[in-house]
């Protein structure tokens, strides 16, 4: 009898055992877009609510200390657990009225309540101009501080506007922050579209007018909803908004302790993730996870500011020393950002690491010693550094596991 029917008997008997999958060796698998769960090791927080988009496609809201699993809003694809950092919406209130706290043209005509809205709620706003040219805009005046970057968005549906134009003034200058700058053409009549643009505010700029709709001369009418001012270079998830501005916290999930103990191994190990970041290259550093270790020595895939182009790679730190850096090789060291969907692998042993991204061959280096981390950050590093983005699958292997193994996680 040959070996290999011998070898097939005794595994069936069990004197034999059979070859561990790369499943099997996955002591922690957080499959977030599947699931749409947290695993009972997580301590999650976020001291606030927060808005994330169901399967249906309608805006929903989290309560305080509960994660917001993300959908697009178009096709109903689960994105993952959505981690974004603070914002603040300093538009109050949010839905744009008929002029009570809105800056509405005269020439333009306001009706609330007339739309079944992205929460599903019928709360959208009709607008129609009723008279060119003239006074047909709608805006909203806030006190900003100059010199800082802020993101102005907004949802809008189209009926029959001939043209829709975005922009911001500096109110103190008399001057635009923003000209006028058509949108129509990414609207649609059935269907909210969400609209963003951002802009730094000029050296002595307090006062700012931000505009949904500033046309001169053209005629129509749009649905409008769920506007937002935020401070940051990039919009972050919708923070409603009533009489007053409304603060959206830190979305923060760890891993520590026993629970920590239990799946990581301090000697080899193996990281697998998938993941989306909305965030554009600005001057901060962002975190898709975090092995971290008191004394600030970790493991983590993390991007750092300061480089052209802006990029997210592994990087590990032991006695304040890097030992592993892929940021040197493009496309196997790192991706570029905004990151519409990358995964990682990171392979970690004394003096043998690797990393492969989306199926390439494996970056590798043959010298380094390791930390030891004692809680997962998920998202973030601690209470910064946000990935503002969603996390797909985020997975550990207590084995190093091989160069070709990572390549075919990745693909």
């Amino acid at each position: 009898m040959k070996l290999t029917k011998l070898t097939s008997l005794f595994r069936l008997f069990g004197l034999v055992s059979a070859p561990r999958t790369l499943s099997a060796w996955a002591t922690l698998d957080l499959q977030f877009a599947r699931d749409k769960a947290l695993d009972p090791r997580i301590t999650f927080t976020r001291a606030s609510s927060g808005t994330y988009f169901d399967e249906s496609g309608v805006l929903q809201t989290a309560s305080a200390n509960q994660a917001r699993f993300d959908h697009d809003p178009e096709t109903g694809e689960s994105l993952g657990l959505l981690v974004e950092e603070s914002r603040t919406n300093l538009i109050a209130p949010s839905v744009p009225d008929d002029g009570t706290s809105w800056n509405v043209g005269s020439n333009v005509s306001a009706t609330e309540n007339d739309d079944v809205s992205p929460d599903g709620t019928s709360s959208a706003t009709y607008y129609e101009i009723t008279a060119v040219p003239g006074q047909q805009f709608v805006a909203y005046d806030v006190t900003v501080t100059a010199s800082t970057a802020y993101t102005f968005s907004f949802y809008i549906k189209n009926d029959t506007a001939s043209d829709l134009e975005y922009s911001a003034l500096d109110l103190i200058a008399a001057a635009d922050i923003v000209p006028a700058t058509s949108y129509l053409s990414q609207v649609n009549t059935d269907s909210y579209t969400r609209i963003s643009f951002s802009f730094t505010t000029p050296v002595g700029c307090t006062s700012a007018r931000v505009f949904i709709s500033r046309p001169f001369g053209e005629t129509g009418a749009f649905y409008a909803w769920g506007a937002q001012l935020e401070e940051g270079s990039f919009p972050t998830s919708y923070i409603p908004t009533t009489d007053s501005t409304v603060t959206r916290e830190a979305d923060v999930a760890v891993v520590d302790g026993d629970d920590f103990a239990e799946f990581y191994r301090q000697d080899e190990g193996t990281i697998y993730s998938e993941f989306s970041s909305f965030r554009p290259a600005d001057s901060t550093s962002l975190f898709l996870y975090n092995f971290s270790q008191a004394s600030g020595d970790y493991i983590a895939v993390r991007s750092f500011s300061g480089y052209s182009p802006d990029r997210v790679y592994p990087f590990v730190i032991n006695g304040s020393v890097s030992q592993f850096s892929g940021d040197t090789t493009l496309p196997n060291g790192y991706v570029v950002m905004p990151i519409q969907t990358a995964k990682n692998a990171l392979a970690y042993k004394a003096n043998d690491f690797a990393s492969s991204w989306n199926g390439i061959s494996a970056y590798t280096d043959s010298s380094g010693s390791l930390p030891s981390p004692n809680k997962l950050f998920i998202g973030s590093n601690s209470t910064v550094n946000h990935l503002n983005g969603h996390i797909a699958r985020l997975s550990y292997y207590n084995k190093r596991l091989s160069n070709q193994e990572l390549e075919k996680l990745t693909s």
